[in-house]
């Protein structure tokens, strides 16, 4: 099974713009430790697993507005759970 991560890559590496691809990479690496957070529910995780699989389905048909659509649904349980972490240690450091 192909983990999430060398799915991304290999998602990315396809583009032939390599300094995209460079600065995609480095912003994922940031990311890592939130996204892998919201990964360790099952249920999350078989929705990324999913969600995988329909992306590698608009690759290969070429549906392109398709593939945006679903590489931006795909981003939102890590960014909700990236500001939903902030928020929280946000509150916590005003209790002080």
């Amino acid at each position: 099974m192909i983990s999430t991560l060398l799915f991304h890559e290999i998602l990315f590496g396809l583009s032939d713009n390599k300094v995209l691809v460079a600065a995609i990479q480095d912003h994922a690496q940031r990311a890592h430790s939130i996204r892998s957070f919201s990964l360790v529910i099952s249920e999350q995780l078989e929705r990324a697993r999913c969600e995988h699989w329909l992306i590698i389905e608009a690759l290969q048909t070429g549906d392109v507005d398709r593939l945006a659509q679903l590489c931006g649904d795909h981003l939102k349980p890590s960014r909700d759970t990236y500001v939903a972490h902030y928020q929280l240690r946000d509150s916590q450091k005003n209790a002080f």
